[in-house]
């Protein structure tokens, strides 16, 4: 054998060495990528888990301040619904008093007077809980607060108006509680078909 072909055998050995370890370190080096990677897989399937738990604990949290707060505010009512009874109650017990003392009273004046404080008791009671009655006789006609029940031509007035009240209307808080029903009458320059009776 001649010595250029030992060389090149030589050589081709080396190259061969320089190349596995090139392959060795190539490997080596995406082995400790593939670690890190791993790595930071594990981290953040450990942050994923710690974020489920706190959602889950944030939606217990929130479902127990949702039921606590449903029941607050039924108890809320049920206090406030109470009151006004107890209220109520009274006026309750001075109609009874007026029928058992109207039974064997022949003073018709004091019994009238003995219904119209009752009333007044009652009316008192509304006003405390915010309901108040708004007067509406010879007011002008407002669909917002009035239903017409039926309509007259009356006079010779401009517009429409309020000529009897049928029912009381009544505001709570001032919202409408209940619209009066009154009859309208109509100035001698309104139509018929102008006033709205479905209120």
């Amino acid at each position: 054998m001649s010595k250029g072909k030992v060389k090149n055998a030589d050589s081709v050995a080396e190259e061969e060495k320089v190349q596995t370890q090139s392959e060795n370190d190539e490997n080596a080096e995406e082995l400790s990528d593939l670690e890190v990677l791993q790595k930071k897989n594990i981290e953040l399937e450990s942050k994923v888990k710690e974020y489920e738990n706190l959602i889950k604990r944030q939606q217990a949290e929130f479902e127990n301040f949702r039921k606590r707060t449903r029941i607050e505010r039924d108890d809320f009512r049920k206090t406030a619904v109470s009151d006004v009874f107890t209220d109520l109650l009274e006026v309750i017990d001075n109609f009874e008093r007026a029928i058992a003392s109207g039974e064997n009273s022949t003073d018709f004046e004091g019994y009238k007077n003995g219904i119209e404080m009752i009333d007044k008791q009652f009316r008192d009671f509304l006003k405390k809980h915010g309901v108040e009655q708004y007067e509406s006789l010879n007011k002008p006609f407002d669909p917002q607060m009035h239903q017409a029940m039926m309509m007259v031509e009356e006079g010779d007035h401009d517009g429409q108006k309020i000529s009897e009240v049928f029912k009381q209307g009544f505001m709570i808080h001032d919202k409408m509680l209940r619209p009066a029903s009154v009859k309208v009458a109509k100035g001698s320059g309104q139509s018929a078909a102008s006033v709205d009776t479905e209120g």
